[in-house]
């Protein structure tokens, strides 16, 4: 999070990425070692080909995964812990979709 110079606000840094596949060793350390480089606070993730549902955590953020019992498809998020309390809950529903819920102020 960084704070707006117009009005003292904190802004949160938001995006989406297609990986392609995260599930070789490394790829979600070099992914967050992208994300810090990038100030990223929550990323929407497509392509994880993870299995399973998972809540994973990872270095200063939460990785938050739908996936099936086959490497492909996947979705999920990464959230910085220091945003993880305003997470309400993460439903997995499918391999292509998950829903999360964020408190806003």
């Amino acid at each position: 999070m960084n704070k707006d110079m117009n009005n003292g606000k904190e802004n949160i840094n938001m995006g989406t990425w297609n990986l392609r596949g995260v599930y070789e060793a490394g790829a979600l350390k070099s992914l967050i070692r992208k994300l810090n480089k990038y100030n990223m606070d929550l990323v929407a993730l497509q392509e994880t080909h993870l299995t399973g549902n998972e809540i994973t955590f990872m270095d200063n953020f939460t990785l938050f995964t739908s996936g099936s019992n086959r490497r492909r498809y996947g979705v999920g998020f990464l959230i910085k812990n220091s945003l993880k309390g305003e997470v309400k809950y993460f439903k997995p529903i499918s391999d292509s979709v998950s829903h999360k819920a964020k408190r806003v102020k």
